[in-house]
C-alpha cells in the first residue's frame, strides 16, 4: 500500500480528498492520503451523520450535519486515522495518512501497483481494515514479482465507542 525507502526522498504533496457519505456508508471505505492533505466528507445522504475519530493525533468531531452539506479536516500526522458516524454505529471508514510520495490505493481485487519507486532499500507496508499490518523489507528493483497474503480475521466494524468515549447502546439510554 505504500513504500517507504531508507534514502528519504521528497515528500508527496497535500491533497484534497473525498469520503462520501452514501446510503449510511462511508465511500471508499479504506483511503490512503499524504501528510497534509485535506479530507473532505459531503454528506450525500438524505439523513443526517456526524462524523468524527478518536484515533490517536487525529482526534476530530465535525458535528451533526444534513444532506447536501459538507465538512473537512486536515491531516498532518502519519498512522491510520479510524473515522466513524455517531449517529450510525456501522459507518467506518480508514483514512491511512503516509509520509512518502510512494503510495497505492488498493483495486477492488486487492491488487496495487507503486510507480516511480526509487531503487534501493526500503519497507512495503500493507494494511486493510479487517488484517494485522504487514511490511516487508526490499530492495529494488525486484528480480520477481512480489506476493504477499493477508489474512481477515477482524470484523468489518470493529468494536468502537461513539464520540464520547462511551458505548452507543449506553449512549441511546440517556
Amino acid at each position: 500500500m505504500y513504500f517507504v525507502p531508507e534514502a528519504r526522498s521528497a515528500k508527496a504533496p497535500a491533497l484534497r480528498r473525498e469520503v462520501i457519505t452514501r446510503n449510511k456508508r462511508f465511500e471508499p471505505s479504506t483511503l490512503v492520503v499524504p501528510v497534509g492533505s485535506v479530507v473532505v466528507f459531503p454528506n450525500q445522504d438524505v439523513v443526517l451523520h456526524n462524523v468524527f475519530s478518536l484515533s490517536a493525533g487525529a482526534e476530530f468531531d465535525l458535528g451533526l450535519y444534513g444532506p447536501s452539506e459538507s465538512r473537512e479536516i486536515q491531516l498532518d500526522r502519519p498512522g491510520v486515522v479510524r473515522v466513524h458516524c455517531n449517529v450510525h454505529h456501522s459507518m467506518q471508514t480508514d483514512v491511512i495518512v503516509v509520509d512518502t510520495p510512494f503510495y497505492a490505493q488498493l483495486s477492488a481485487d486487492g491488487t496495487f501497483s507503486l510507480r516511480k519507486v526509487p531503487a534501493g532499500a526500503g519497507t512495503l507496508h500493507i494494511w486493510h481494515p479487517r488484517a494485522e499490518p504487514a511490511t516487508s523489507r526490499l530492495t529494488l528493483p525486484l528480480k520477481r514479482p512480489l506476493s504477499l497474503a493477508l489474512v481477515a480475521t477482524k470484523p468489518r466494524v470493529p468494536p468502537h465507542t461513539n464520540k464520547d468515549g462511551e458505548s452507543y447502546r449506553a449512549a441511546l439510554g440517556r
